[in-house]
This record gives structure tokens, sequence and C-alpha cells, in this order.
């Protein structure tokens, strides 16, 4: 199994709010609906196939995946005076999160704040992280 029992409980299609069994490497759904887990990313987009400017975008964020990190840095720094570094050590601060804690992270980008989660709930816990874009999700696993 790719993600822990605590996240297969709670795992739902988005098309229809159904639970997913994992099974022999896939994602079912109770209609028979198969979800694959491709380098151990789930992908559970809806609609299967995007158009218009959801399809636009969907290239946009492919093509900007590999500089997200740097290009954040750089233009929080220049635009606003943030080093982004510190302003996600303060925004960590503010979270009650302990060791051994599971944590679920929506939309995580590059995985910019993962290092700082894992070391506030340390091996000890557990972190999960889904982005509706495949090459974010890469980048953050």
């Amino acid at each position: 199994m790719i993600y822990p029992q605590w996240m297969n409980k709670i795992l739902k299609c988005l098309e229809t709010g159904q639970s997913l069994m994992y099974n022999d490497g896939v994602y079912i759904r109770a209609d028979e609906k198969k979800y694959q887990v491709i380098n151990e990313i789930l992908s559970i987009v809806y609609p299967e196939s995007l158009a218009g400017q959801d399809a636009d975008l969907n290239r946009m964020y492919n093509l900007l995946a590999p500089l997200y990190d740097w290009s954040e840095r750089f233009l929080g720094r220049v635009l606003t005076g943030v080093d982004m570094v510190e302003g996600r050590k303060e925004i960590i601060s503010h979270l009650n999160l302990s060791r051994g804690m599971r944590l679920l992270e929506i939309s995580p980008g590059p995985g910019v704040f993962q290092r700082l989660l894992c070391d506030r709930i340390t091996n000890e816990g557990e972190l999960i992280v889904l982005d509706w874009q495949r090459s974010q999700a890469k980048k953050a696993a």
C-alpha cells in the first residue's frame, strides 16, 4: 500500500464523493472506476481531460514547477522584502505541531514547507501531500 491506512480511510473520489479502496496498486471506486498510482503519486484529478483555461493553467504550472521555489524566494524578497524561508518558519511556529502527528498538506507546490513540517512531527509522524498538479506533487515527493 502506497499511503498509510489513515489516509485510505479519508480518501474520496472528487467526482462522486465515494470512498476509494486500495487494491493491487490502484484505487478503485464502488462502480469499479480505477485511479492509477504512477511513481508513487495517486492521480484523482477530475475532470480527467482539462480544457480551456484549466488546460492553459495546467500547462503554465508544468512549465513553472521547476522554478517555483527559486522564483518565490527571489521575487518574494525583491517585491515584498520578505525572506520566504524565514517567513515559512514563522508560519510553522504558529501551528500546534508535535512529535508523531499525522499531517495532510493540500496544495504543497514543490514541497517548500515539508522539511519544516517533518522537523516538527519527527520521523514518528506521517506527512501526506496532495496537489492537483502532477509536476508539483512529483517535486514534493
